[in-house]
């Protein structure tokens, strides 16, 4: 195996680049991590519950504010949340889902650095 110290100019210079490009997209994974926690906190906490007494065709209106936002059926917001619970599952060693755990926040920050990781 060869050390970084002699690899040609030219092989540093990709592994610079890709550090340019990595760095960057770890800290939005992680920073993205944060929302997800927060987005599935409110929904297990307050939503599903709601949910639950709604059929699975009715349409739910979209409030959001967002251009171009579509009103969906409960069965689409629930199987967009599992996607958040998935995403964020920390159980992730047992059940092999998830990029949320301790593990892979300590990852994230060591890429990114900290201050890259808050928001």
């Amino acid at each position: 195996m060869a050390t970084y110290a002699s690899l040609s100019q030219a092989e540093k210079d990709i592994l610079t680049e890709l550090g340019r490009l990595r760095r960057p997209v770890m800290g939005e994974i992680a920073r993205l991590m944060n929302h997800l926690v927060a987005l599935w906190d409110y929904y297990n906490t307050h939503a599903s519950a709601v949910l639950t007494t709604v059929d699975n065709t009715e349409v739910v209106p979209d409030n959001s504010g967002l251009q171009n936002g579509n009103p969906i059926t409960k069965a689409e917001i629930v199987t967009n949340m599992s996607y958040a619970d998935h995403l964020t599952n920390t159980a992730a060693p047992t059940t092999g889902s998830g990029f949320n755990t301790a593990t892979h926040r300590l990852n994230y920050q060591r890429d990114a650095g900290a201050d890259s990781i808050v928001g």
